[in-house]
């Protein structure tokens, strides 16, 4: 909670920056790999004599061990390791922890304290689950709305959610992605009740998205850009099945407007 701006890595650590574990770097991979199934993360510190010295991910373990057909029970794990470490501060704000991970190509990131001490591991993919499942709150409002105006207060509820992310400063592409997703949610719903009011379609269509929902660059505020293409139909058909798909296109056009996606000016 507060201003999401000044959110640290320290604070979305919390408590578990305690509970550290770590595997030894003369140990075997398997003992890491065992490790790290017991404790449910994908990667792990190495350390030897206390210092940190590396780190192991599943990733690692894939490409060095796997795919080389070596032993996991005989190959030490400073063998395999990414090293030298890479690591950011406690204090390290969220954008900045994102866009390290970017630069780095890495999404485990091993946190040390102001005095140089490491605590923990920041799992950037994980985070990103976290607000993925905030997000499936506001879909499964989506998904049970009956009305426009069911879809709205969807809309509304997304907007409080986005909101502190732009603030927060995370890379626009994982914001960007949240908006599209929850506009392919309602762009569906709306479809489904507009089947409910004119009844089932003549022939198959699909409903087809661009611009920048396409792209999954969308933003709050954004306008649309649709298609609707169905299967071909004898000639003396077109007119009746045109008019069948000119009301669906106009019924989830509308729908769209009135959640917030403005009718595009072109």
């Amino acid at each position: 909670q507060g201003d999401s701006r000044m959110v640290s890595v320290r604070q979305l650590l919390g408590h578990k920056g305690s509970e550290v574990w770590s595997v030894d770097a003369d140990e075997p991979v398997l003992a890491a790999i065992q490790m790290m199934a017991d404790k449910r993360v994908g990667a792990l510190p190495v350390t030897r004599g206390g210092d940190l010295v590396g780190v192991i991910s599943e990733r690692d373990y894939a490409r060095k061990v796997i795919l080389l057909g070596r032993s996991s029970a005989e190959t030490p794990v400073w063998q395999i390791m990414s090293s030298p470490v890479v690591s950011i501060s406690e204090n390290t704000s969220i954008n900045a922890a994102f866009l390290f991970g970017e630069n780095h190509k890495i999404n485990h990131i091993p946190v040390k304290t102001q005095s140089g001490e490491w605590m923990g591991m920041l799992n950037l993919n994980a985070l990103l689950r976290q607000l993925k499942n905030t997000l499936s709150l506001q879909l499964n409002q989506v998904k049970t709305s009956n009305s426009s105006k069911d879809l709205v207060k969807a809309h509304q509820s997304l907007v409080k959610f986005i909101k502190p992310l732009i603030q927060s400063d995370i890379l626009p592409s994982y914001i960007t992605d949240i908006t599209a997703t929850f506009s392919d949610a309602v762009t569906q719903r709306i479809i489904e009740i507009s089947l409910m009011k004119l009844g089932k379609p003549p022939v198959g269509f699909l409903f087809v998205v661009m611009g920048s929902e396409g792209r999954r660059e969308e933003t709050l505020l954004t306008d649309q850009d649709n298609a609707l293409i169905f299967e071909d139909v004898p000639v003396e058909k077109l007119p009746e099945v045109k008019k069948y798909f000119d009301q669906l296109g106009q019924y989830v056009c509308d729908a769209l407007h009135e959640v917030g996606y403005t009718y595009c000016k072109g």
